[in-house]
């Protein structure tokens, strides 16, 4: 019986061939759009879930309203850990981690640059589960002269991970480390340390702050008198409740907290965090991870819309043939597992096809998302899963054809009084309608995303940019040299200026409370120190007052800059000559030389922040530097020569100043062409089942057409008959998807500071695009119903 079943749904299969390759084809996309968007959801929230002591394992957030605004904090006092452990019995262990970047790894004559050097507590190790070729990564233990090293860093260095530990490396402004270890880092971790070393290197780390601080208080600096680490602590429990901790917490930071709260973060929970983004370079957005299994759903349901509104549109074609089975004894048990056994069989087409396509398409997914995402096909879970998918699939198309045509009179059927009914064209028409409403608000969305993320891509930044490059001055020579190493560059044909700055732009900023005149309390502004030509030579414009480079000075009074957004800050109508910070003549000890024209600090995801501009003659950060050449290569291959002139510890780095920009919005150009992608393949989908649904339309009114053509009916007023059904329900839908949408991408849009102006052409153009797709799609059957000669559909009357 099975075998009968196979071969006359494959038979039935191969006999409408272009309705079972629309199925299965649409089908098949679907579920391989889910599978791959799923997997992508799922990793996003697997981050650090796979660590034993997880669910009792949080971070100590500083919640501080003094200010009388709410701002957490995850930079913590190094003596914050000691004294949760000793005082609070919920808490078992904790952990602290610095960072400090910028170093120089030497092996062999080799040298590396380190993004960053992780000091953590050996706590950490017993926590957090990474994995070891070689041991236990809970047992290791990290004396002051020793490191742990990633595995890759490990094969960057050694070329293997075979045979690693106990081998010596120098990391610049430590010294020599024997390495003790070496792990395999998970991409699904906020802890991405590649570099990690005892906490007991502290004073290494954070040497150039101890400069400005006598030797007998060093000790107590990284106590209570510097918040800069990341504080975990592991409850006894996951019983604990941490809400009932986080009090104790406070009364027990009393005495060097009095203005601010407590609040724990669980692990699972910090990558998605709204309070402040891990410092480890790994942080998510939850909103989008939700949006994109939003995507994944629908994508599926258009995918099963298009396969039951094809199921149900063609069984009229599928009655004469019920008529005859029944007429020669079949019943309707066998006739509903025909008709099962066809749905199941393009159910498992599809699911196969769709594996296929997710491993075809894996590989440049995670390429491109910087992911190791897979299927684990043979795990119990994911086979009942796909068990589950394909049985569903199935049984959704096929039970309404199974039901509606199996409860048909043989009689009646072959009498042709067998029609469409009321009910089943309405069914298909609410299908149908779902799919526009669907796809209409995805292209819109798709759009408005697009849009904004370009416009983030050619934002003024307020200073020109073209060929300007920012190059790191770690080496301390080099820094004291650097009047001598501009004075070397600007020589060098190809460089049209050379300026010095404290700041990255892009980067964070140094933030002060500064005293400002007009206003009582202090108020927060970015301090940057820059060289006397800075505004010159990144060209930006002076509103008011002078630039360094003027001559005439304000006496009595060390100068500073302000921009346009600080005067906004301080209410000051006339900024020239205000006063700023403490201390001084009148209270302050700058004044304001001029205001400087609003340009980009930071990443234009954040939004612009008060900034001071001191006068500085050296100790820089960064040299600032614009090329004016075709041959930009030798021109920074002759820049290199001279920086390695006066470097001796780090080697030459540099970045363009446009690239660091788009560097900032990798994020939102992976996520909205994910978006993008995904978004067009749903309309894919829905255009391949509105393909198949017009021949069906076209069948079934072919001797109507024939009738109009005889009484003269035109080819373009037939082609409005045979469109205008779905051009209906097209703008039936837009009634809904728009308003909808709208409303969804404003809230989304309000979120960024610096936006395009969202009105409702972006929202009538995803319409016109489905109009057209409609159009292009149904008229190649309307199309050649009309051209048809009418004496071929009236033969029969």
């Amino acid at each position: 019986m099975l075998k009968s079943l196979f071969k006359t749904s494959f038979r039935s299969l191969l006999r409408n061939r272009t309705h079972s390759l629309i199925n299965i084809v649409g089908l098949a996309v679907g579920v391989a759009c889910f599978i791959m968007l799923s997997l992508y959801v799922e990793d996003e929230f697997s981050y650090d879930e796979f660590h034993e002591d997880t669910d009792r394992m949080y971070r100590l957030v500083k919640k501080d309203t003094s200010d009388g605004k709410v701002e957490y904090s995850k930079s913590l006092e190094g003596a914050v850990a000691q004294v949760l452990v000793e005082e609070l019995p919920e808490v078992e262990e904790a952990f602290r981690i610095g960072a400090t970047g910028g170093k120089v790894v030497t092996y062999d004559n080799k040298q590396f640059l380190i993004p960053t050097v992780y000091l953590t507590d050996s706590s950490f190790f017993k926590h957090v589960d990474f994995t070891m070729e070689d041991g236990l990564f809970s047992e290791v233990r990290l004396g002051p002269a020793d490191v742990a090293i990633s595995t890759d860093e490990a094969i960057k260095l050694f070329g293997t991970t075979e045979g690693v530990t106990g081998k010596t490396i120098n990391i610049s402004e430590f010294g020599d480390f024997q390495v003790a270890a070496v792990y395999k880092l998970p991409t699904n971790t906020i802890f991405n340390f590649h570099y990690i070393t005892a906490f007991e290197n502290v004073e290494k780390a954070y040497q150039n702050l101890l400069q400005y601080f006598p030797k007998e208080e060093h000790k107590s600096f990284f106590q209570w008198n510097m918040s800069a680490f990341s504080t975990y602590v592991i409850l006894n429990s996951p019983e604990v409740d941490f809400k009932q901790v986080e009090p104790r917490i406070e009364a027990a930071l009393a005495d060097h907290w009095r203005d601010q709260k407590a609040t724990l973060e669980p692990l699972g929970d910090v990558y998605f965090s709204e309070l402040e983004a891990p410092s480890f370079g790994r942080s998510g957005e939850r909103q989008y991870a939700n949006l994109f299994f939003m995507i994944a759903v629908i994508i599926l349901l258009v995918a099963v819309i298009n396969y039951m509104n094809m199921s149900t549109a063609g069984y009229t074609r599928r009655a004469k043939e019920v008529g005859v089975r029944k007429s020669i004894g079949g019943t309707r048990n066998s006739i509903m597992t025909q008709f099962f056994a066809e749905s199941l069989m393009v159910s498992a087409i599809s699911m196969i096809l769709a594996i296929c396509l997710v491993e075809f398409m894996l590989p440049s997914l995670n390429s491109f998302l910087g992911k190791s995402l897979d299927v684990a096909y043979w795990s119990t879970g994911n086979l009942l899963l796909f068990l589950g998918a394909f049985l569903i699939l199935g049984l959704l198309a096929g039970i309404y054809p199974a039901l509606v045509l199996s409860g048909f009179k043989a009689t009646e059927v072959l009498k042709g009084k067998v029609t469409t009914g009321k009910g089943g064209m309405l069914f298909r028409k609410f299908l149908v309608s779902f799919q526009f409403i669907i796809c209409i608000g995805l292209l819109a969305v798709t759009l408005v995303v697009s849009t904004q993320f370009n416009y983030l891509l050619d934002y003024e930044k307020g200073f020109q940019s073209d060929q300007l490059i920012t190059v790191p001055l770690k080496d301390a020579d080099l820094k004291a040299s650097y009047t001598e190493f501009k004075t070397e560059v600007m020589r060098l044909p190809g460089v049209q200026s050379v300026t010095g700055s404290t700041h990255k732009l892009t980067q964070g900023m140094f933030t002060i409370m500064a005293a400002v005149e007009g206003m009582e309390e202090e108020q927060p502004i970015a301090l940057i120190n820059v060289e006397s030509s800075f505004v010159e030579d990144l060209g930006l414009d002076i509103k008011a007052g002078l630039s360094f480079g003027n001559k005439d000075n304000i006496s009595g009074k060390q100068r500073a800059l302000i921009n346009e957004a600080a005067a906004r800050a301080f209410n000051w109508n006339e900024p020239l000559g205000k006063g700023l910070l403490g201390g001084g003549e009148n209270g302050h000890s700058l004044q304001v030389l001029g205001v400087i024209s609003d340009f980009a600090l930071q990443s234009p995801k954040k939004e612009l922040v008060p900034a001071m501009f001191i006068p500085s003659e050296g100790n820089f950060d960064f040299a600032v530097i614009r090329l004016n050449t075709a041959n930009v290569s030798s021109t920074l291959a002759a820049i290199d020569t001279q920086f390695q002139s006066f470097s001796d510890e780090y080697p030459f780095e540099y970045s363009f100043v446009d690239q660091d920009f788009e560097a900032e919005l990798e994020r939102e150009k992976k996520q909205s062409t994910i978006f993008s992608s995904f978004s067009l393949l749903a309309l894919f989908i829905a255009a391949l089942g509105l393909f198949g649904l017009s021949i069906y339309m076209v069948e079934q009114k072919v001797k109507e057409i024939g009738i109009r053509k005889v009484l003269g009916a035109s080819i373009p007023h037939l082609l409005w008959l045979l469109n205008q059904s779905v051009t209906q329900l097209i703008l039936i839908s837009s009634l809904i998807a728009i308003p909808v949408s709208y409303w969804l991408m404003q809230g989304w849009i309000d979120q960024f500071p610096y936006h395009f102006d969202m009105n409702l052409v972006y929202f009538m153009i995803p319409l016109a695009g489905m109009l057209i797709v409609s159009l292009v799609t149904t008229s190649y059957h309307s199309l050649r119903s009309a051209r048809a000669n009418p004496v071929k559909a009236l033969r029969t009357e």
